[in-house]
């Protein structure tokens, strides 16, 4: 057995992004009439902060759900509230995975068998004990969800668990994993509780009770309330050396997502989100505070296994040559542009090979290929003589950034002899054409499930493509920034992450104008 060490049916948003031009060009910072200034003093109100105290009630967006079980929801701002109401075994902050509920775990059979020892002394909402058997009961519950359960992949390999005793439990893989430990990330909910919860669907009847800081105090139609848990483990136990600064949480409900921008600019909310659009109006603004994240929107690349008529792209040795050597021209040659950056080639794989140019040229001579280093062409023989190797790239005709990375792509393929005929479709084309597989090349735009590792989202974008067991298919480009926007009363550090755009809260507490 090795050291023990101390210490997410999910559909990939593909057809919905194929068009995506700004999710946010909904929130068009110019249409809310606020002022921008370089001054800061002329826009800051003056408050007086004499450090960290408890008090005051934090409101935050959330949009009509129609359900709040956890382990079900696909409602993002549902996936918010979850954060305060319950714990998970382990959380993502920022660059790295740190435990939460699980004390300690153990690997053994090649990581085909995981023993993981829960905190003792964790108690839900109700005085009830969080014991093993809720682990136990919560991961089966996601399974029995199936595909209605978007932590459906993070649990999919676990070919058993059961409990070992009232702290410990063994979860056993149809498969060996290394990398369980970043999935169990799901809250873990009291089996005393959710055994009477539907999957889907809500009723005022349902109280959602968990083992985190905060706990469910109430709900009508415009609002949910939670309390500060004055007796969470994290505290008492002396994992962080503060208590818990704010009193209450408001989460306040508006019929649609888009609401969000207009409510934060009235200040009937004090944190907002923005994933695409103007954020440089933002980021100048003096008087919120302004925190940039690496979002879940990736743009890429992907190369048809089948390809056009004549193409070489069946040839998995063609598509490898492609792929690396795009990776290393992303680094010697990059979009001249600030709106987008290559910024993701690398993002899938840690160790992604890159090929130089001459490497490349040669590998593809050697895959049958002929190169006229005077004429720059690459080319095949046939009877009718030269044939340029020719391949088609298509892009949504309203995006812009993908025109952009069709230039570059373009560009870049001409320079080892392959000629690139960029068309641009609209979405209704595009959406036809992945479907049957007829392409070359297409440009596409995904985001990552909130449930998910980076690590398995070329896995998901192969299977949502119908391209699962194909290499060299998937070649990122882009990950795109985030923004959250905080009112500036709201102290203490920010630290967004994709999964979790209130990262940092626990050490937030509240300030008011001096004139209060």
């Amino acid at each position: 057995m090795k050291t023990t060490f101390k210490l997410f049916g999910i559909l990939l948003s593909i057809v919905c992004l194929l068009s995506l031009t700004g999710c946010d060009k909904l929130f068009n910072s110019k249409e809310l009439n606020f002022e921008i200034s370089g001054s800061e003093d002329a826009m800051k109100i003056s408050r007086e902060d004499s450090g960290p105290s408890q008090g005051g009630t934090l409101n935050l967006f959330m949009y009509r759900f129609n359900t709040l079980n956890p382990l079900t929801t696909k409602n993002k701002t549902v996936q918010h509230l979850s954060y305060f109401v319950f714990d998970s075994l382990f959380k993502q902050d920022e660059d790295r995975l740190i435990s939460s509920l699980a004390k300690s775990f153990s690997a053994s059979q090649e990581n085909a068998i995981y023993d993981i020892v829960i905190n003792d002394g964790v108690y839900f909402h109700d005085g009830q004990q969080l014991t093993a058997e809720d682990v136990v009961f919560t991961i089966n519950a996601i399974r029995d969800a199936g595909s209605k359960s978007i932590f459906g992949k993070n649990i999919s390999n676990i070919a058993n668990v059961k409990a070992i005793d009232r702290l410990s439990f063994r979860i056993i893989l149809e498969n060996p994993d290394s990398d369980l430990i970043s999935k169990l990330t799901f809250p873990i909910v009291p089996k005393h509780v959710f055994e009477d919860w539907p999957i889907e669907g809500h009723s005022e009847d349902l109280k959602l009770v968990g083992s985190g800081p905060f706990v469910f105090d109430s709900y009508d139609d415009n609002q949910i309330i939670l309390s500060r848990n004055d007796s969470w483990w994290v505290t008492d136990t002396g994992i962080i050396n503060h208590p818990i600064w704010i009193d209450n949480i408001i989460f306040k409900i508006y019929p649609n997502e888009s609401d969000r921008m207009a409510a934060f600019q009235k200040k009937e909310i004090d944190i907002a989100w923005i994933e695409e659009g103007d954020m440089e109006a933002y980021s100048k603004r003096a008087d919120i505070f302004y925190s940039e994240f690496e979002n879940n929107l990736i743009e890429f690349m992907a190369l048809s296994p089948t390809g056009t008529k004549n193409s070489p792209m069946s040839q998995a040795d063609f598509r490898k040559a492609l792929i690396e050597y795009l990776c290393w021209y992303s680094e010697m040659d990059t979009i001249n542009s600030d709106e987008v950056k290559l910024n993701a080639t690398c993002s899938f794989y840690s160790n992604q090979k890159k090929t130089d140019r001459i490497t490349t040229i040669n590998a593809l001579q050697e895959a049958g290929y002929t190169y006229d280093e005077e004429e720059n062409i690459l080319f095949t023989n046939k009877s009718s003589g030269k044939t340029q190797i020719t391949l088609s790239l298509m892009y949504n005709s309203i995006n812009e950034e993908r025109f952009l990375f069709g230039e570059w792509i373009n560009k870049a393929l001409l320079e080892i002899g392959i000629k690139v005929v960029c068309q641009s479709a609209t979405y209704e084309e595009l959406q036809q054409t992945v479907l049957t597989g007829d392409f070359d090349i297409v440009l596409l735009g995904c985001r990552i499930p909130i449930s998910s590792d980076i690590k398995d989202v070329p896995e998901l974008i192969k299977e949502s493509l119908e391209m699962t067991g194909q290499s060299d298919v998937i070649l990122p480009l882009y990950r795109k920034k985030g923004a959250v926007l905080y009112h500036n009363y709201i102290r203490g550090e920010r630290r967004p992450v994709w999964q979790n755009i209130y990262n940092g809260w626990i050490d937030w507490y509240l300030v008011k104008p001096a004139s209060e």
